[in-house]
């Protein structure tokens, strides 16, 4: 009697998949609509520091991001920026973290302590102050300066390309 029992429950478990009603395969989620309609957007500079003020992780901080992140937009186009965030359909504010993340990454380099660097992109609807979605991208972490600074620019790029990719109605 158990092994007829077990048997059927394995028989059930093995056929479950096929009498269970089929879910869609891309269960696609909307993009908000104020991302899709934006034609102005303000970006806001929410800062960023990471390590020790005289050992810096990237080069140009702590403006760095602020800086890359509004120039690429102005390249790029797609977007009229406005320097007043009431003239603005979006707000984007970009931030640069660098939270510890455990033991020293590199043995022998002062940086303290591991830390997980990432780019930060909010973006907030100016009508009802309401943050829509929120884009982070990992920074690599590079033992030396120069490599740390190809891999943020690196990493902004990303970003910026995952902001166009939203815009135009696709999630990654």
């Amino acid at each position: 009697m158990r092994k007829n029992a077990a048997c059927f429950a394995l028989a059930l478990w093995l056929l479950a998949p096929t009498l269970l009603p089929a879910r869609p395969q891309d269960q696609t989620v909307p993009v908000p609509a104020p991302i899709l309609d934006a034609k102005k957007v303000f970006v806001a500079n929410a800062g960023g520091e990471c390590g020790p003020p005289d050992e810096p992780i990237f080069k140009g901080l702590p403006n760095r991001a602020y800086r890359q992140f509004y120039s690429a937009l102005a390249s790029a186009g797609g977007y009229e920026l406005v320097s007043n965030p009431s003239d603005a359909d979006l707000v984007l504010e970009i931030s640069l973290s660098c939270p510890p993340a455990g033991t020293k990454v590199f043995e022998g380099q002062s940086l303290g302590a591991n830390f997980l660097t990432q780019l930060k992109l909010g973006i907030f609807d100016v009508k009802s102050h309401v943050e829509l979605w929120v884009i982070t991208d990992l920074i690599p972490p590079a033992k030396l300066q120069s490599n740390r600074d190809k891999n943020f620019d690196k990493t902004m790029a990303k970003l910026v390309d995952d902001l166009k990719q939203l815009a135009a109605g696709k999630i990654l």
